[in-house]
């Protein structure tokens, strides 16, 4: 005989109402706490968006994120970035130490938060397809993100017209943006909530690196990698993260891409490449390019080489 399990009504965390949403296409049913200022709700926020995949976010683990929601320090996913730009205020005032001493004085994980506002520098420029992953809209994950910041060609300085980019998309016909994905940005595009949100991100240095650029002086000298086309596998523990690399190549003139296809001219393999770009790479004989070899040219050309603290 099988029971019956009745979903949940009300959050566990702050006792607010959970409403229920289903997938159109897969049909999969999740429930969510409806009180945005739910703690629950706030502390996977963050681990979700913490993950490699998304803003990779060292530090910023299940602990930290739910200490940050339960103690009010960061409601929004532009708070975490205000309380980031203050606490590095202080570091760069006092150093990590002193800050660190005095955070776990107030009860914090001080080591955590250290290594947190080291790596949420280099997630404001993290790629535009991770950061509409982020904003947390329903049905816009990394593909349709990529989808959405390619067919929308949307650059550093986007955010603050995020929402009007959102109405523009919902005008055109974009490869798997159906209509339930559609209703979803036109929500998006009109929320008040959601407008404060992306202002708030941007005042705070947030400045999403397009997945593909024209660059400006790319027919002249200033353009050494002009004809690259390049994508990334990897990390490079010497050089930076992978969008202080994507940013600064795509600045001496090459061209980004996502995947492995026959667009490319070059690999960019780091430690622990992914064994599926690998192997796509392998069978269309793509030359390869190593970490020596960015070094090197990043060097020649006045880009700082400084590992996986860079903040640029």
């Amino acid at each position: 005989m099988t029971t019956e399990i009745a979903a949940p009504a009300i959050c566990p965390e702050c006792d607010g109402p959970i409403v229920e949403f289903t997938e159109p296409q897969s049909g999969i049913i999740t429930h969510w706490c409806e009180n945005t200022e739910c703690p629950g709700r706030i502390g996977d926020m963050l681990t979700f968006i913490a993950d490699r995949k998304l803003l990779e976010i060292e530090g910023l683990g299940p602990e930290l994120a739910m200490f940050l929601a339960k103690g009010g320090y960061v409601v929004t996913l532009a708070d975490l970035f205000e309380f980031s730009n203050d606490l590095q205020t202080k570091i760069n005032a006092t150093g990590p130490e002193a800050v660190a001493i005095r955070l776990r004085q107030k009860g914090f994980p001080g080591a955590a938060c250290i290594k947190m506002v080291e790596t949420l520098g280099r997630a404001k420029t993290a790629s535009w397809d991770r950061w509409l992953a982020a904003l947390g809209i329903p049905m816009i994950g990394l593909s349709m993100g990529k989808v959405l910041a390619t067919s929308l060609n949307l650059g550093p300085e986007d955010l603050p017209q995020l929402q009007e980019r959102f109405k523009i998309a919902c005008s055109m016909t974009i490869e798997n943006l159906g209509p339930h994905k559609k209703e979803q940005l036109g929500k998006h595009s009109t929320d008040a909530y959601f407008a404060d949100v992306v202002a708030r991100l941007h005042n705070a240095g947030v400045h999403p690196t397009p997945l593909t650029q024209a660059v400006e002086g790319a027919e002249g000298v200033d353009a050494p990698l002009k004809g690259i086309v390049f994508c990334i596998t990897g990390e490079f523990y010497e050089v930076g993260s992978r969008e202080h690399i994507t940013k600064n190549m795509v600045a001496l003139g090459a061209t980004a891409k996502t995947g492995v296809s026959k667009k490319l001219t070059h690999l960019l393999v780091g430690t622990e490449p992914g064994s599926s770009k690998m192997r796509k790479a392998g069978e269309l004989n793509l030359p390869q390019l190593d970490e020596d070899w960015l070094t090197k040219t990043f060097k020649e050309n006045g880009i700082s080489v400084s590992g996986t603290l860079d903040w640029a």
